[in-house]
């Protein structure tokens, strides 16, 4: 019987496909993820972001460029 394999399971907190269609607004949309970023630290967890490359190549999604490299500043 092979070992098991030494993985751990990490929930998906923000993906900002899902995310947009609840907050449209840019503003709301960063304010959203820094609130889940902090509820995360409060209790010490990971924060895990899923953000589709391919959305930077889509003319729609480039106002949300700059919030995608302020929430990498937020979280190093």
């Amino acid at each position: 019987m092979p070992a098991p394999l030494q993985l751990k399971e990490q929930p998906l907190i923000v993906m900002e496909q899902a995310l947009i269609k609840k907050y449209p607004d840019k503003n709301d949309f960063f304010d959203k993820i820094i609130t889940l970023k902090d509820t995360v630290k409060k209790y010490k967890g990971i924060f895990v972001v899923l953000w589709h490359n391919n959305n930077f190549n889509i003319p729609e999604w480039e106002k949300y460029k700059k919030i995608y490299e302020k929430i990498i500043s937020e979280i190093s």
